[in-house]
């Protein structure tokens, strides 16, 4: 009798990925129309993550004591300070093995494009939160939910707004695991529109920094990060692999990790239940720590 053969989910998405590219690189241009398609996937993971941001950061700070948000407060920032230093040592040695470009051209477009100035403003204050949740500026979404997140702390009563909204962030994270199960599909459109047109000069080019790029994710993705988790941590290097390698997969087919921090929420509440350490304030503390650190990354980047 055959056995069925069941693929991970990881192992689904490295055969989309290099299914892609090389239908890409065969059908070349007449494959771009699939572009479409991994746009709209990615459209499809963001839907639920503003709001999953807002309640996480609302609920997971309004449902702590001041001695607990303290205590979380303390070391979030000392993590954060430490992969701060970590990304900017990181960006210094990527400049470095990247070759010097001399441009022979005269003249590029470049230098009469005109640059859209940056209202720091209205990205990080929220003078009306919900056009900062419909234009997507998350530095200001996050500002207004931490602002009532805090506010809630000294509330009494604070449980008839919070159960009602736990119950919608589970909600919300059910959305994003279906549409997850879908990611072969949008990496496979992502990654066939993309090699499909590259340009073999633009490769040719581009070849240095890919290769530096690949090298630099895969060292810090499954070796650098991993370590220190685990010299800080209880959990082993084993644990940490085996739960996020999806992650860590997806983020880098698609590019974007901040569609992901449910899925990742999900990852450190799975580690600490099987070395029995999960309690309501662990999951709470995953929720807050997890939204709170990718928030601040797309806030530094911005």
């Amino acid at each position: 009798m055959l056995r069925t053969l069941k693929l991970s989910f990881s192992t689904q998405v490295l055969i989309a990925l290099f299914s892609g590219i090389f239908i890409g690189l065969f059908f070349g241009e007449s494959v771009a129309w699939l572009h479409t398609v991994g746009k709209a996937f990615i459209k499809l993971l963001q839907i639920s993550i503003v709001p999953y941001i807002v309640l996480s950061l609302v609920t997971g700070l309004g449902s702590l004591s001041y001695e607990q948000s303290k205590e979380i407060a303390k070391k979030f920032i000392v993590m954060l300070l430490s992969l701060w230093v970590l990304g900017l040592i990181t960006i210094f040695l990527l400049a470095l093995s990247f070759p010097e470009w001399a441009s022979k051209d005269f003249f590029s477009t470049s230098q009469i494009a005109s640059i859209s100035k940056i209202n720091y403003l209205d990205l990080y204050i929220p003078s009306n939160p919900f056009k900062s949740l419909a234009d997507n500026t998350v530095p200001a979404i996050v500002v207004f939910s931490l602002f009532l997140g805090i506010a809630l702390v000294d509330i009494k009563n604070k449980e008839q707004f919070i159960n009602p909204s736990l119950i919608l962030l589970k909600a919300l994270n059910k959305i994003t695991k279906k549409i997850v199960t879908l990611l072969p599909i949008g990496i496979f459109a992502i990654s066939a529109a993309a090699a499909g047109t590259l340009q073999p000069d633009d490769f040719e080019k581009l070849g240095i920094y890919f290769i530096v790029y690949i090298t630099t994710a895969l060292i810090l993705s499954f070796w650098v990060m991993p370590f220190f988790i685990s010299a800080i941590t209880p959990f082993k290097y084993s644990d940490i692999i085996q739960e996020c390698r999806s992650i860590l997969i997806t983020a880098f087919a698609s590019g974007n990790i901040f569609i992901l921090i449910p899925v990742m929420n999900e990852a450190c509440n799975a580690i600490f239940a099987k070395h029995n350490l999960n309690t309501e304030e662990s999951d709470k503390y995953n929720e807050t720590e997890v939204s709170q650190y990718f928030v601040s990354r797309n806030i530094r980047e911005c």
